[in-house]
């Protein structure tokens, strides 16, 4: 009577373990099944069709979007990626590539968040951008690569893009060569371009949280 109730209690441990494991595979399986395929960027018109899809809210959470090595960047982009409501939520890497914007106030007018990105929740890594950013009116947020950072970081990035125009009515509010303004972190970035705002007004960025703000250089 006694081993059979230690056989059944090492039964019932086994069973245990067995489905534990079960659940383990399931869970890790599931998690990467879940995540969406990276987006690999090729050419300025990739970039063009990706923010396309950012503007009409299709590009998932957590979406990863890479430049590939041999992607040729050398067409300007005229757009803004994303907008107030629908905007990028992943991890954009720009793999070592610059992206040469040209925004001109019939691109930025009436448009709160202005930059390469209007918002960002999320990651943009190894990224430089050049060309010209012209504000317009009702700009609030304008930065080389985003207008407003919500959260997360942007990392190893640069700014050569020139960021002009009539400030006499003090807009835009925020202006910096990588970001209007932070509430995520800003690190090992630079700008080398010129920039011109209203109120808040930085190399870098114009305004962001304390202690989020880390060896970063402006030489514009």
């Amino acid at each position: 009577m006694k081993k059979n109730l230690i056989f059944k209690q090492n039964i019932s441990k086994i069973s245990s373990k067995f489905y534990l494991f079960v659940g383990l595979v399931f869970f890790l399986c599931g998690s990467a099944f879940s995540q969406p395929i990276p987006i690999i960027i090729n050419s300025t018109s990739d970039l063009n069709a990706f923010a396309i899809n950012v503007l009409a809210g299709s590009i998932p959470q957590w979406q990863l979007v890479i430049i590939s090595d041999t992607a040729d960047m050398t067409e300007p982009f005229y757009r803004i990626i994303g907008n107030d409501t629908n905007y990028f939520r992943g991890t954009f890497d720009g793999n070592g590539h610059t992206i040469t914007i040209n925004l001109t106030t019939d691109s930025t007018n009436n448009r709160e968040y202005v930059g390469l990105f209007s918002k960002v929740d999320g990651e943009v890594i190894h990224l430089s951008v050049t060309g010209s950013i012209n504000v317009g009116s009702g700009n609030q947020y304008v930065g080389g690569i985003c207008g407003k950072l919500l959260g997360g970081d942007i990392t190893n990035c640069s700014n050569f893009a020139d960021i002009f125009g009539d400030t006499s009515n003090y807009t835009p509010a925020f202006t910096g060569g990588i970001c209007g303004e932070a509430y995520g972190g800003i690190s090992n970035c630079i700008n080398n371009g010129s920039i011109c705002g209203g109120q808040y007004v930085g190399g870098i960025v114009g305004w962001i949280k304390p202690n989020n703000f880390n060896d970063c250089g402006n030489a514009g």
